[in-house]
């Protein structure tokens, strides 16, 4: 029952003496009790999602699938991975998910371990409140006491890694994570078909790594030049 029909039945039982004193006088309906009314029970249903939007872009004879990515998603979430299959096994190449890549080199990387240590902290020991405009704090602590809770230790780091705590701390909250199950599942079908993987990730060799590293972390060291 609608809660529009459950307003209408009980306006038309209000309304019946009125209509019916010039004969007798009924006996006065008994009150509702809304608390008493049994609660709807919650039903779950599970089913596998469809798999990922696909789009194709076609010139002449050559055809390129384009298949799309979300995140976040629901953890564990199952999908239908039928018509991904067939296309990535019918194909001469798969193209992986872009990005960047900023690499330093194994043994320049060891000399950036003491620079790197502690860049998550703000400089000379500030607080998010001594960074953050007064608005943007304010709505930080209002979504960091939902999520994180009471965590000093976090006020204390910078921005881009207390937003990346947060993020993180409410998909965990809401049962999502971010995922890579679609780029992952076509991977697998492809070296399954023994179709060419191609990575597009563009990778960015810095010349002065550690120049960059004290750039960020005035504290661990001063880049004379």
């Amino acid at each position: 029952m609608s809660k529009r029909y459950a307003c209408a039945l009980f306006l038309s039982v209000v309304t019946l003496p009125a209509l019916a004193q010039t004969t007798a006088q009924p006996e006065p309906a008994p009150a509702v009790d809304a608390a008493a009314e049994p609660v709807p029970a919650t039903v779950v249903v599970e089913g596998r999602r469809p798999g990922p939007g696909v789009w194709k872009v076609s010139k002449g004879d050559h055809v390129m699938w384009v298949f799309g990515l979300y995140s976040p998603l629901p953890q564990k979430m199952e999908w239908d991975s039928a018509r991904v299959e067939g296309l990535v096994a019918k194909s001469q190449e798969v193209l992986l998910q872009p990005g960047i890549n900023i690499g330093f080199g194994f043994f320049r990387s060891l000399t950036l371990i003491p620079t790197m240590i502690g860049l998550e902290k703000n400089p000379d020991g500030a607080r998010l409140q001594d960074v953050l405009p007064a608005d943007v704090y304010g709505r930080w602590q209002a979504l960091k006491g939902k999520y994180i809770g009471a965590d000093d230790g976090v006020e204390r780091e910078r921005p881009f890694f207390a937003a990346e705590k947060l993020l993180q701390a409410g998909l965990a909250k809401n049962g999502l994570a971010r995922n890579g199950a679609v780029s992952d599942r076509i991977e697998k079908i492809a070296k399954q078909s023994n179709v060419k993987l191609t990575s597009t990730v563009l990778a960015i060799e810095l010349d002065e790594p550690r120049r960059a590293a004290c750039s960020m972390n005035s504290r661990k060291c001063r880049w004379k030049t």
